[in-house]
């Protein structure tokens, strides 16, 4: 990624954020604290509901009723006498609603897709809506492009206090600050353990916890539940426990909303950030989970080009936590960092991640998004320094600035010291005096550095590995690309030269896969070697019954949404690449049949109660346009197996139209996963020229094909 110097435009005299230009608005709030770690929000969290009177909203990424907000030892006394209220989120919530009349919670949550399946609870609505109170609502939210998400992590007490930030009332995010290594308490609700976790949450009152109130609300009402009223501030739920960190400020709301469905696009979170980074005079203090944002390392770029730059600290996750964001996003953060650092001619900025080192070492998951300029400026939310939430996904953020206040700017020195002390191990007075001393960031980080808690400079990854994905505009998309429109135009074209065209990288791939598939089975390169689950399938093979059991297989992965992927690489490596292709399209095509003809008895209504409905606006597309629709979606593929066979069904497309479709979209994939499968294992195994050539080979084919997919669907 090439990183451009762009003109100066700054922020207005004596203020970053601005209303219209950078902020939703400048709302009052008596008392603002920043929760540093999910220990304190949780706890405060469920004091407030405690108190709640007449309304609670839940926006978040992901909500998950059997997260325990409150463990033993972790509360103050005084908040452990509450204990008869259930300390699990959906037992909370229910206990509440169900004691308070006229008290009503509406819980809204991302309609994620089905390759989340594995990392969220199962069937969320049956926990909190069908066992629920009649005034618990709970929604699922896909009212936003395809591809993107509702990522605000937001909660509004009474319209008179309002959570939000990094933190979503979900699993696997419960920590204190002190992120001991195997912490009994740091578990899952199997009981499995993770990783020491960061995070930042917000709490404000006030105007300011009102128009949150309205900024909920809006969402909530586009993601069609019912109008709930406006925002009328009732009582103060604000627990007595929770120390405010400022008093009597202006808090500043940001949000990123794509355009979709007639609302337009805002982008007022990327341009704070732009704003505060070309206001800074000496410090920038950052730590997000990602670093991948175009908009804001061009502006950091530019200030760390000028003569004086300021020095920046940037505090990241060692690795993002998943193999799959591990493989892109990481990527594309190098290539983001690399560029900083090639602007970095004074040596000013400062990469690093967070350890812990006890009987081993453990990088600190880090997952908050905050952003401190010297003393005069702190922006703290839901939003990541990446493309993607700066103008593709929904979030929410709130800055607070000192416009020349001493009391105010003390205050974010002292929030950011506090961060920063908490990644060394050491006491925030030690980073302020160090400060105060005309200590650099630098020089801070060697000098508190400690022998359990440090912050380690961010390795460079070797420029080979910054090549292997695509554009960043694949990998983390600054705007919608609404998926929907781009199978509408491609599949609506008259011209039958132009859908040859379409699917001809599919033909493509799928002649070179058979090829290759034909030659290696026939042992032209040499014996292929048996492999100890040849021998096991051997039996089966032999067996009438083998495609059977194959078919009652793929059956039952669809029917509970198991990676039909998975089911191909084990059928092609159990029974060869001949007759794996064979059994694997077969079994392909009956679970299809199956789900689809189950998809037909749910009806489009019916569908809408399972998560991932949204595929079904693709309904009417595909019944208008038949064959070529499917084969489309299936070659891209856009969606999850059994949620387009659901779907379809539900459209009323004809059987004959899906069947040949599916048969021609999955055919060049299923190809391609028998052909780079058995050709990378026989390559390992015999390290034989012939089979590293055949598939590298393959592995060119699928890419020139992608590739040339890729620009026809963008271009």
């Amino acid at each position: 990624m090439e990183i451009r110097n762009e003109p100066d435009a700054g922020a207005e005299d004596g203020l970053v954020a601005v209303e219209g230009r950078n902020c939703l608005c400048r709302a009052k709030a008596s008392r603002v604290s920043f929760l540093i770690d999910a220990a304190s929000y949780f706890s405060a969290f469920k004091a407030a509901v405690a108190r709640a009177q007449r309304s609670i909203f839940l926006l978040g990424w992901d909500l998950d009723s059997r997260t325990r907000l409150t463990l033993r030892g972790n509360l103050p006394l005084s908040w452990r006498r509450r204990g008869a209220l259930p300390d699990e989120l959906g037992a909370l919530l229910r206990a509440v609603v169900s004691r308070r009349h006229g008290l009503d919670a509406y819980i809204l949550k991302w309609d994620a897709p089905m390759v989340y399946v594995l990392e969220r609870e199962w069937v969320p609505q049956a926990e909190f809506r069908w066992r629920s109170p009649r005034r618990l609502h709970f929604r699922f939210d896909s009212e936003h492009p395809l591809g993107a998400c509702q990522h605000q992590k937001t909660v509004v007490i009474d319209d008179a206090l309002a959570f939000l930030g990094g933190i979503d009332l979900t699993t696997r995010r419960w920590d204190t600050p002190e992120h001991i290594i195997d912490d009994p308490r740091r578990t899952d609700p199997l009981g499995v353990s993770y990783d020491p976790f960061h995070d930042v949450q917000v709490a404000v009152d006030g105007e300011a916890a009102c128009a949150l109130g309205g900024i909920v609300r809006e969402r909530w009402r586009r993601a069609g539940g019912r109008e709930p009223g406006p925002p009328v501030p009732f009582g103060d739920p604000w627990p007595a426990e929770l120390v405010p960190d400022f008093t009597d400020v202006e808090v500043a709301l940001a949000r990123t909303y794509p355009a979709f469905r007639g609302w337009c696009e805002v982008r007022e979170i990327e341009a704070l950030y732009i704003d505060a980074i070309r206001a800074a005079r000496r410090r920038i203090y950052i730590e997000n989970q990602y670093f991948s944002s175009a908009a804001v390392a061009r502006a950091v770029a530019s200030r760390l080009r000028e003569d004086d730059p300021p020095e920046v600290l940037v505090v990241l996750p060692r690795h993002s936590p998943g193999w799959l964001e591990q493989e892109t996003m990481d990527v594309v953060r190098a290539r983001t960092l690399r560029e900083l650092r090639k602007a970095d001619h004074k040596g000013r900025l400062r990469v690093c991640y967070p350890l812990v080192r006890a009987a081993r070492e453990v990088p600190v998951t880090v997952h908050s998004k905050v952003m401190v300029v010297d003393e005069r400026f702190i922006v703290a939310g839901s939003a990541n320094l990446s493309n993607r939430s700066m103008g593709f996904d929904s979030e929410c953020d709130a800055a607070i600035e000192s416009a020349g206040n001493p009391a105010v700017q003390a205050r974010i020195a002292s929030v950011r010291d506090r961060l920063l002390a908490e990644h060394l191990g050491a006491r925030p007075e030690q980073v302020s005096a160090l400060l105060a001393e005309g200590s650099s960031f630098a020089q801070i980080v060697e000098r508190l550095r400690g022998s359990e808690r440090s912050l380690e400079p961010l390795p460079q990854d070797e420029a080979y590995l910054l090549s292997l994905l695509p554009d960043t505009d694949i990998l983390d998309p600054a705007r919608p690309v609404e998926l929907e429109l781009i199978a509408q135009r491609l599949v609506e074209t008259r011209r039958r030269a132009r859908l040859a065209e379409t699917f001809l990288p599919g033909a493509i791939l799928l002649s070179v896969a058979v090829v290759l598939l034909a030659l290696v089975d026939s042992g032209v390169f040499g014996p292929a070697g048996k492999f100890p689950w040849h021998e096991w399938a051997l039996p089966l093979d032999r067996t009438p019954v083998a495609i059977a059991i194959v078919a009652c297989a793929y059956v039952a992965g669809a029917l509970v949404m198991f990676p039909v992927l998975a089911l191909i690489v084990a059928t092609v490596w159990l029974f060869g690449p001949g007759t794996g292709f064979l059994y694997a399209l077969f079994g392909s095509l009956i679970s299809a049949a199956v789900t689809f003809t189950i998809g037909r008895a749910l009806g489009l209504r019916r569908l809408a109660l399972l998560p991932g409905a949204r595929l079904a606006r693709l309904s009417g597309l595909i019944a208008r346009r038949g064959v070529a629709a499917v084969t489309l979606i299936r070659l891209l593929p856009i969606a999850p197996f059994t949620l387009v066979n659901l779907a379809a069904g539900a459209g009323r497309v004809t059987y004959r139209d899906f069947m040949v479709g599916t048969l021609l979209g999955m055919s060049p994939g299923i190809g391609v996963i028998a052909v780079l499968s058995l050709e990378l294992e026989l390559a390992l195994q015999t390290a034989r020229p012939a089979y590293i050539l055949a598939f590298v080979v393959s592995l060119a084919a699928v890419a020139a094909a992608l590739l040339r997919l890729r620009r026809r669907l963008l271009y």
